[in-house]
């Protein structure tokens, strides 16, 4: 199983970064629309549990793809640290059918635009996340990895946000859906 390790910042503009991604010599890896579905079932055993069962739909510079994810329960760390589990599918419709042929119900959608950078050993996201503003996600092989591209694209002084774009979501429209 993979583990994920990234720290989520939010900042109020992207203004700066661009420039400092030049300076560091940062890799413009593409730019996607994401559309994530979130599953779980009735009593929310998922999310209770601080796990998720994602349906990511994507578009942009990279193509189209649909990929299903797991995210287990977050471990004790500086930053968010998770397992993870993915599979690309070739078949969005019949992927939704069978997580609520499961008793699985999509309890909430994310939609945001990426850029996405890489800088050195970390991935950086640059995230527009429709009803909750912009944020910069840094994703990398070690919490140190992490931390230093932290402090070399001047975010040092951001706290990190370990709660995913999902629950802050949720939080801010209490119907569940976006």
């Amino acid at each position: 199983m993979a583990i994920e390790i990234e720290a989520k910042l939010k900042v109020q503009s992207f203004e700066g970064l661009h420039s400092r991604l030049t300076d560091l010599r940062a890799q413009p890896v593409g730019q996607v629309q994401q559309e994530d579905d979130y599953y779980d079932d009735p009593l929310r055993h998922l999310a209770g549990g601080d796990r998720c069962l994602r349906v990511r739909k994507e578009s942009g510079s990279r193509g189209r793809r649909t990929v299903l994810c797991y995210k287990g329960p977050k471990h004790p760390a500086r930053y968010k640290v998770r397992d993870e589990l993915q599979v690309e599918v070739n078949d969005p419709q019949a992927l939704g059918q069978i997580l609520e042929a499961l008793g699985y119900r999509r309890s909430i959608t994310v939609r945001k635009q990426r850029q996405l950078w890489q800088v050195k050993d970390c991935l950086v996201s640059l995230d527009e996340v429709h009803g909750l503003g912009r944020f910069v996600e840094i994703e990398g092989p070690d919490e140190d990895a992490v931390g230093q591209a932290q402090i070399a694209l001047g975010l040092e002084g951001l706290h990190h946000i370990p709660r995913s774009y999902a629950s802050m979501l949720a939080e801010a429209a209490p119907q569940g859906r976006s």
